[in-house]
This record gives structure tokens, sequence and C-alpha cells, in this order.
């Protein structure tokens, strides 16, 4: 970890001299030089060969897209080189230096991280054997389910071209809401910790779980809209997605306490919470606390994302209603999704 990997420690300086910033429009001039440097030590790390399939290069990018979005010079074309990069690197990764605890909640973080941003961008592509085969080493981590992960791992293909694969993600959704009752169970056992620092081990187990119940909350409302897309006269469904997005908008109040870091998957989950409700009052009070949330990472376009999300759900219920438009008819996805 710190210490061992000179693109890791560079990277970890400037976060911390970043982060005083990240609320602000005035950014010291040591905050710069620290993220200029870690830039810099970052390319040379790079250019090592051995350097090059350490876990510990791989986060080391994943926080420099933090600062980069916090000192406001991120914009949708630097957010997709860093997912191409990211994904470059953990396909060449050496599972081999990933044997330890944080190794492999990192490596749980990214792969999350890649998954969304190949939603957006094709380029960004894991082959799904070497994903097979990263979901068996990763074993329940973050998510506290490899189920989920899988899931996960096959959304870009959902979101693009769901008839094919209707049957599979109908039994996805209805694995995921056996998985989210089982959370949200656990979740209700766990001890209050409002008196606990942040430190403790209490908080921290309490927030993944968290975590854990708000991705797969967006999941199965993800799931859910693809379905309903297809099914417009099923009530259910709809009454479905009412009560997700409540529970969403539920953690994201829950999960301000961590903000900023700790936090930082709740926004995604807002922005698929707005693009699925078709409930006025719902959607103005998700509108309210993504525009909150929308402080921790100012440039980035949580609402546009939204909407570009709700028009790649409209596109699929014209698509049902006419019976299915042609491939090259369905436009291709412009979502495009945030780093957890």
């Amino acid at each position: 970890m710190l210490g061992s990997n000179r693109a890791l420690d560079a990277a970890t300086q400037a976060l911390v001299a970043v982060y005083p910033h990240f609320r602000g429009s005035d950014v010291a001039p040591n905050a710069l030089q620290s993220y200029g440097n870690s830039l810099r030590v970052l390319r040379e790390t790079l250019s090592e060969p051995g350097q090059v399939r350490s876990p510990y290069t791989l986060c080391a990018i994943y926080l420099m897209t933090i600062c980069q979005s916090w000192l406001g010079s991120c914009d949708d074309d630097s957010e997709t080189g860093h997912g191409e990069a990211l994904a470059y690197l953990l396909k060449n990764l050496d599972l081999n230096m990933c044997q330890g605890w944080f190794e492999k909640e990192m490596i749980t973080t990214l792969t999350v991280v890649v998954i969304m941003e190949g939603i957006a961008n094709p380029r960004v592509y894991i082959d799904p054997a070497f994903m097979k085969k990263l979901i068996a080493f990763i074993q329940p981590q973050s998510l506290n389910s490899t189920t989920t992960l899988s899931i996960m791992s096959k959304l870009p293909k959902y979101l693009r071209d769901p008839v094919p694969h209707m049957a599979e993600i109908s039994a996805a959704y209805y694995q995921l809401r056996h998985d989210i009752n089982r959370i949200r169970s656990y979740l209700d056992q766990l001890p209050c910790t409002d008196s606990e620092p942040f430190s403790s081990p209490a908080v921290f187990h309490k927030s993944q779980i968290q975590a854990a119940h708000s991705v797969t909350l967006s999941l199965l409302t993800l799931l859910n809209a693809l379905i309903r897309a297809y099914n417009p006269d099923n009530p259910a469904l709809r009454v479905d997605t009412m009560v997700y997005c409540e529970q969403i908008l539920h953690e994201a109040k829950a999960a301000s306490c961590y903000r900023p870091l700790g936090a930082g998957y709740v926004a995604l989950c807002l922005v698929v919470a707005l693009a699925a409700t078709d409930d006025p009052e719902q959607i103005e009070r998700i509108e309210t606390i993504m525009a909150d949330y929308q402080k921790d990472f100012i440039n980035t376009g949580w609402k546009k994302r939204a909407v570009l999300l709700k028009r790649t759900f409209e596109y699929h219920k014209i698509r049902g209603k006419s019976g299915g438009l042609t491939d090259d008819q369905f436009p291709k996805s412009e979502i495009l999704c945030c780093m957890m």
C-alpha cells in the first residue's frame, strides 16, 4: 500500500491536498502543484512494465479521477479516458498481487466503476470470460453478493438491447428482489451507530451494507424499468418502481453523513431513480436531494445523466409498442455514469 508504489503515494498526497477545496471554486496553489506532481509520477509509473500490473497503480488512477472531478477539470472526454485506462489496467492486473483485504475491496470498487463506464462507452470493455474470473476471484466483498456483481456486469448489453435477454433480465430481477429483502433484513438488525465515531468498525460495516442495499435497489430499478417498458399494462411494476425509488431516497438521506467519499455511490442511485419514476411528487424530492449531493462533485452533470437514462427507457417503450425497432434504428446509449 502506501510506501510501496510511487504513484499511489503521490495520488494520496494529491487527494489530501485537494480535499479542502472540493466544494469551492478557489484552489490553493499547493493543491494544484500536488495534483500536477501526481500526474507526472503516474505517467512515469505507467512506463514501468512491472508497475502497470500493480493493483496500487490502479488505485492511484482512481484517486486521480476523484481529484480531477473536485478540481473542476473533468469533462466527459476525460472521464471516458480514465474509464478506458481503468479497464485496461484491470484486464492486465496480476491477481497474484491482490490477495489482501484492501486489494480485493479496491478491485471490487473499480470493477463496478468499469462496468458502469462501459454502459456509456463501448471502448470500455472487459471480456466476459475474464469478468467471470474476476468475479470468482473477488468473492463476496463490498456488494455482499457475487450475484449482484454478475448482474451488474451484464447491464450494458441489457440496456443496449433487452429483447433477446428478457427472460434473463426477468430472472435477474426476481433474484435481486430476494437479495434486497435479505440485505434489508440484515441492515435492520444492525445496532444504531449514531454515537460511534466514523473510524469505528461498526460504522464502517454498516456503511458497506447501506451501500450494498442502495446499489442493489438501483439495479432492481433499472431492470424494473426495462421490463416495464415492454409490459406497460402491468400496474404492479409501476408500484415496484415507486417503492424502490422511495427506498433509494431513504438511503440517500441516511448516507449523507458519509459524504463525500463514503457516499460517492449515492448520486448514481439517484440518477437511476430520477430516470425511472414518473411520479411528479417523487421526482421533485429526488431532484432536491440530488441538488444537495451535486455539491460534492460540482462538475458532474447528474441531472443530465438522468435525462439521458430516461431517454433510453423511453426508446424501449417506443420499441415495445412498435413491435421492436431494428438495431440500427436504436440510438447508441449516451448514458454517462459516475465514479463510485
